[in-house]
């Protein structure tokens, strides 16, 4: 699977949300490592839940 990138095409204009965003770019990335690296369920559910987490946190800012 391929890693995700940021760039200019995905901004907003808002430098917060800009940077929440390039957040959750970077954390989508570390579920994709752990999968690749063949790292348990556990491990890949882990990181999801983070991800859940700073998505609920984004989305009631």
């Amino acid at each position: 699977m391929n890693k995700l990138e940021w760039n200019s095409s995905l901004s907003v204009g808002d430098a917060q949300i800009d940077s929440q965003h390039n957040t959750f770019i970077h954390m989508v990335n570390d579920v994709i490592d752990l999968g690749i690296k063949g790292h348990n369920k556990s491990d890949v559910a882990l990181k999801l839940m983070d991800l859940m987490r700073y998505a609920d946190t984004h989305f009631h800012e």
